[in-house]
């Protein structure tokens, strides 16, 4: 199944979320109105005033309302979300944390996992496990155990200008980004979270 095909429906249910609570008030209505009828119509009160043709009529003028709102509030009651469900799954995306594996070559966050290059996931790494989140331009080398990045100049600015551009962009998914400190290096930080529509 597409992503189209499994979009459409739930955003169609999403819509009609909207119309619960209308929906269940006309249901409820229609259905005293049913009873109302009946009980009057039981005791005698209306039945000089209506044909058992008339009283047929009427009841299936309201059951041709009531079915189809039934039916609209078991769909939307099925695809709801429960909200303990909806506020576990917020709770968990405010606890998770970014997490390198290695040997699988995979940056995880929560359910999520990212392929990535050596290179980011070491870095990463190294940015993860320490408290401060930070790593200087000094570092890059001896993190990546790679001298090119030792030698100063703008071929080492400039690859870890490109490498720093990289990180950023497969971060754009996950509530993380990395900022430049005064020229020194860079920190990672998280972002907040926002509310889950």
């Amino acid at each position: 199944m597409s992503k189209q095909q499994t979009t459409i429906p739930t955003s169609f249910f999403q819509k009609l979320t909207r119309w619960k609570r209308p929906l269940s008030i006309l249901t409820l209505i229609l259905i005293l109105l049913c009873a109302v009828i009946s009980m009057l119509y039981a005791s005698g009160v209306i039945s000089d005033i209506l044909e058992m043709s008339t009283l047929f009529a009427l009841f299936t003028a309201v059951f041709s309302i009531l079915v189809p709102c039934c039916i609209c509030l078991t769909l939307i009651t099925i695809t709801e979300r429960p909200q303990d469900e909806a506020t576990e799954e917020v709770s968990a995306e405010k606890n998770a944390s970014l997490c390198v594996d290695l040997p699988h070559g995979e940056l995880v966050y929560g359910k999520q996992r990212i392929r990535c290059r050596q290179q980011i996931l070491l870095i990463l790494q190294y940015m993860t496990t320490h408290e401060d989140h930070f790593i200087s331009k000094n570092e890059f080398g001896q993190v990546l155990n790679d001298p090119t990045f030792d030698i100063e100049g703008e071929s080492k600015n400039a690859k870890i200008n490109t490498l720093i551009s990289n990180i950023r962009s497969i971060l754009k998914s996950l509530p993380y980004e990395i900022v430049n400190v005064n020229r020194r290096g860079y920190v990672l930080n998280k972002k907040e979270i926002s509310k889950v529509e």
